[in-house]
């Protein structure tokens, strides 16, 4: 029997005093450890809104923001994306470069120069448009 992935229920209190423990003796890995698990649900998925795209106006300028984790995640997700012979998702070996090949296609422009952004935001006003934007008149 494999008793590595057994699971176990142990009362916070006693967490919290290995942890106490675990920092006074200097075993921070230990501590650190522990402190994640400790660590209400909540402030974990606080932390996953910060991974999560965001959209937003700072002064005069629409700003879109997404992590590059994210990014690479999102991607490979895409019904789009190619599969092995396996039906698997290809891997990413270079997140960078890729990186870099997205950015540089969202700016490509084709022969009218318009390019993926201009796309994307035009399909987005015609969207909210769609909708029934508030902010258009439809006289």
């Amino acid at each position: 029997m494999n008793d590595t992935n057994r699971m176990v229920s142990v009362p916070n209190e006693l967490l919290e005093q290995a942890l106490d423990a675990a920092a006074a003796v200097g075993m921070q890995d230990v501590a650190d450890e522990l402190d994640r698990i400790l660590t209400p649900t909540t402030a974990k998925s606080a932390k996953l809104i910060d991974v999560l795209p965001t959209v937003g106006v700072e002064g005069d300028q629409l700003v879109i923001r997404i992590t590059t984790e994210c990014l690479l995640h999102a991607v490979t997700c895409s019904p789009e994306w190619p599969v092995d012979y396996r039906g698997a998702p290809i891997s990413i070996q270079n997140g960078t470069l890729l990186i870099q090949e997205i950015i540089h296609e969202l700016q490509r422009e084709d022969e009218q120069g318009t390019n993926h952004m201009h796309r994307l935001l035009d399909q987005a006003a015609l969207d909210a448009i769609n909708n029934g934007s508030e902010a258009v008149s439809y006289d």
